[in-house]
């Protein structure tokens, strides 16, 4: 049998942008809370909690790229 007649993974169908936003906002969300509960605890470093606010801003740039907005 050749190689393309075992189909292991259907190829991912293309997100419409509105999928794509609300896939964003909810990653937006996730971070925030961890960000948050981290932030409570005192054995964080200020460089950790700033690594994760980058990665925040970072996925918020994203959401606002592709036309998400807060409402």
């Amino acid at each position: 049998m050749a190689y393309t007649d075992f189909k292991f993974f259907d190829p991912p169908e293309d997100m419409t942008t509105d999928e794509k936003i609300a896939q964003q906002q909810s990653i937006i969300e996730d971070l925030e809370m961890v960000y948050w509960k981290v932030k409570q605890d005192p054995n964080f470093s200020e460089f950790e909690l700033s690594s994760m606010e980058n990665e925040i801003m970072a996925a918020r740039a994203k959401f606002e790229d592709l036309g998400g907005t807060y409402e």
